[in-house]
């Protein structure tokens, strides 16, 4: 597959599998992929608020929470990113 991604965002890319525009395996791929940003920590120690960016995983669970992907697109592309279990 081509290192370019259906959406700009992880939410942009769940949203185009939610309406039907790519495959689960084209989702899988590509959230597997994305260059995500780490979340941002607000550097005045008296201030503990995280500030998400939409490219960060934050997207990937917007998406979850929101019901545009199942818990099993979920688990898989999180064991895949953060467990390094990707698929063979």
């Amino acid at each position: 597959m081509s290192a370019s991604f259906s959406g700009s965002t992880p939410l942009a890319i769940c949203q185009e599998y939610a309406v039907g525009r790519i495959d689960r395996a084209q989702l899988i791929d590509e959230l597997g992929r994305f260059p995500y940003v780490p979340k941002t920590v607000d550097p005045d120690p008296l201030n503990d608020i995280v500030m998400d960016h939409e490219d960060s995983w934050a997207g990937v669970e917007a998406a979850l929470l929101g019901g545009v992907i199942d818990e099993s697109i979920y688990a898989e592309v999180f064991a895949q990113r953060h467990l390094g279990h990707g698929q063979s």
